[in-house]
């Protein structure tokens, strides 16, 4: 399922956003980071558009899109993984199939704002209005807007604190109380 032009528009204007604010950064981000960044943020906007709850791009694709080789395209999503920027789905990394990825634009905002990246309003607006149009799965205690991991319980807990049964531990042996 394809976006609308004018939604690809603004999510390319939104990029364009992105990639300037990141320039702005102290400590000065690298370059491969900063597109790699916009890229992800982008991907994963149009993903969860299109009711996806994840990216799932390989390290040859991390390392196009950074324009770095695939060595410190790992280094950079250690780093977006640390921000929280992107959250790892997969138990298992790598191997025959890319990691799934659950991508939060929130936590870059935060990030960008510490580095004293100064966010223009309508950038943050912008990010905030593409997130709360998200048709991701969402579960109980998801926020809206937020996108799910995929894979979650589904069964109801109906059982409160006080019906659960929780074993009373026994007497070690060899010690006598005072009674």
């Amino acid at each position: 399922m394809g976006l609308p032009g004018y939604k690809r528009k603004a999510i390319n204007t939104m990029g364009a956003g992105l990639r300037t604010t990141l320039s702005r950064c102290d400590p000065r981000l690298a370059k491969s980071f900063r597109l790699m960044t916009v890229q992800i943020i982008k991907e994963g906007i149009v993903r969860g558009l299109q009711g996806h709850a994840a990216i799932y791009p390989g390290m040859n694709k991390l390392a196009k899109w950074g324009n770095c080789s695939k060595r410190q395209a790992r280094r950079n999503m250690a780093t977006l993984e640390n921000w929280g920027v992107v959250t790892p789905l997969d138990e298992k990394k790598g191997g025959q199939f890319s990691t799934r990825y659950q991508v939060e634009p929130e936590a870059l905002i935060k990030a960008m704002i510490i580095m004293g990246a100064n966010p223009h309003p309508n950038l943050i607006a912008a990010i905030r209005d593409f997130k709360a149009e998200f048709k991701a799965d969402i579960y109980p205690g998801h926020e809206v807007g937020q996108m799910s991991a995929g894979k979650y319980n589904t069964q109801a807990n109906t059982q409160t604190d006080a019906q659960r049964q929780v074993p009373i531990p026994k007497p070690m042996q060899g010690y006598e109380h005072d009674a």
